[in-house]
C-alpha cells in the first residue's frame, strides 16, 4: 500500500483548501480571491508530485515492465504494488494533463505574435478592430 508519508502533503493541502473555501466568504473580495487562488495553487503543487509518484510506482510494478524498474526496489525498498484503483486513475490523469498541456503550448505558439507583421484589413462595411 501507499504509505501515509506520500499522501501527507496532499491531505494537508486538501484540508487547507477546505478551510480556506469555508472562510473566504468573510473576507473582502480582493483578499478572498487571492486567498482562494493561493490555496488552489497549493493543491496543485501537492497533487502533481503525488500523482506522479503513484503513477510511476503503478507503471513500475506492472508485470510486463517489472524488470525495467529495478531502481524502485533499491530506492524505496521492497514495498507492495500500487493498487489498480489508485494507479489507473493517476496514470490517466497524468496522461490527460500532459496531452492538454502540449495542446495548450502548441496553440499558444500558433497564436502568439513575436514579430511585427502587416495590418490586416477586412472588407466588412462595418468598422471593427480585433487584437490578440
Amino acid at each position: 500500500m501507499i504509505g501515509g508519508t506520500l499522501l501527507y502533503p496532499l491531505g494537508m493541502a486538501v484540508l487547507l483548501v477546505m478551510a480556506s473555501t469555508a472562510a473566504h466568504r468573510r473576507l473582502p473580495p480582493p483578499v478572498a480571491a487571492r486567498f482562494v487562488s493561493t490555496a488552489l495553487a497549493l493543491i496543485v503543487l501537492a497533487a502533481l508530485p503525488t500523482l506522479g509518484v503513484i503513477g510511476l510506482a503503478y507503471v513500475g510494478h506492472l508485470p510486463f515492465l517489472g524488470s525495467g524498474f529495478q531502481w524502485c526496489a533499491r530506492a524505496f525498498g521492497i514495498h507492495g504494488a500500487v493498487p489498480a484503483w489508485m494507479g489507473v486513475p493517476a496514470v490517466l490523469l497524468l496522461t490527460g494533463g500532459l496531452i492538454r498541456a502540449c495542446r495548450l503550448l502548441r496553440e499558444h505558439r500558433r497564436l502568439r505574435i513575436d514579430r511585427p507583421g502587416p495590418v490586416e484589413v477586412s472588407n466588412d462595411p462595418r468598422p471593427f478592430a480585433a487584437t490578440l
